[in-house]
């Protein structure tokens, strides 16, 4: 991606520069305020929830044929 500023091809950062959001590189961000971009985490609740769905190949709703 290009950053807004100098048009380098490695911008991978967001910043607050004179009102506007723009994606920026290393160097540009320090124009302005950075926004910073946050990557959910899966908890162990659901980590666990995640895998008994996986582990069930039955659900509600299915029909089974028994012999």
């Amino acid at each position: 991606m290009l950053c807004e500023v100098c048009g380098s091809k490695n911008a991978n950062r967001k910043a607050k520069i004179e009102k506007a959001i723009l994606t920026v590189c290393n160097e540009c961000v320090k124009l302005g305020e950075e926004i910073p971009t946050f990557i959910k985490k899966e908890t162990k609740k659901e980590k666990k929830l995640n895998k008994q769905k996986q582990k069930s190949s039955i659900t509600i709703g299915d029909v089974i044929e028994v012999s």
